[in-house]
């Protein structure tokens, strides 16, 4: 988004809430301070923590900031007069496609009529609806940015990624038929026989090979089973999709937009063939 639009969207007076840490948000608060007074209230955004340094950041260009919880952004939506974040991607259908989080504090800022503003330039304008499978809605981050396995007792037991990643690489070569280290769908055994043309030597050996390999990854994934038994499934999510009807301005690089005038903005940057992208 433009930067020298802060100051017109941002009254005096005003508390702003937002949510975590992003360069876009960032900058457009700080250009609004140069214009008017105005105080922030900055969510922590957990698991990363990113919104303590926007708080830090903001505090530190004089601008009055209170960072908070992400379980309390509900209880002090009633004093925001206006929620500013920043999104990912604008889609087809008018919703935004933005940092985990931000789906809960549109449906805070709904209910107390707090304006929800999204900031978003239009090279992420997307085609796509969130239904459309082409589109991948989610991403996920580390699970140890939300539970330290290593401060876990069970954590002595559990796979490291080095081995996970073995095994699971060991499951696809089963899966694709393949054996060792050949590469090519059979073990080095049977690579050696195929020179020294012993037919049926090659077989008895290519099948010795896919068992041995199978019996490996059996083993390898009992192995993890067993090593992670007790230890929480861990999810991560670190997107949201924020319906068009919790959307009150789009604000952009070219001008503010409502979600229902998405569809002139794609017929103007799109074309027809480019919608089945």
């Amino acid at each position: 988004s433009n930067p020298s639009q802060a100051g017109d969207h941002i009254h005096a007076n005003e508390i702003v809430l937002t949510l975590g840490h992003d360069p876009t948000t960032l900058l457009f608060l700080l250009e609004a301070a140069k214009r008017r007074t105005f105080q922030v209230v900055v969510a922590e955004a957990a698991p990363s923590y990113s919104g303590r340094a926007t708080a830090v950041a903001l505090a530190k260009a004089g601008i009055a900031t209170t960072l908070i919880a992400d379980a309390a952004i509900f209880a002090v939506m009633a004093r925001v007069h206006k929620v500013v974040i920043s999104a990912r991607a604008l889609l087809a259908d008018g919703g935004v496609l933005a940092p985990a989080g931000s789906r809960l504090v549109a449906a805070a800022a709904a209910r107390h009529a707090a304006p929800f503003v999204a900031l978003c330039g239009l090279h992420c304008l997307s085609p796509l609806f969130p239904h459309d499978p082409a589109l991948a809605t989610n991403d996920f981050g580390d699970p140890g940015d939300v539970l330290d396995y290593a401060s876990l007792p069970v954590a002595q037991a559990a796979p490291t990624r080095a081995s996970v990643e073995a095994a699971r690489a060991l499951a696809i070569a089963v899966a694709e038929g393949g054996g060792g280290r050949g590469g090519d769908g059979s073990g080095s055994g049977s690579g050696k026989n195929r020179e020294e043309g012993t037919g049926p030597s090659s077989s008895s050996s290519s099948s010795s090979n896919a068992s041995s390999v199978s019996a490996a990854a059996a083993n390898a994934a009992a192995a993890a089973a067993s090593a992670t038994c007790g230890l929480p499934h861990v999810l991560s999510p670190m997107l949201d999709v924020v319906a068009p009807d919790l959307v009150s301005l789009l604000v952009t690089d070219t001008g503010c937009y409502t979600p229902s005038y998405v569809y002139r903005l794609l017929s103007e940057y799109y074309s027809r063939e480019d919608y089945s992208i």
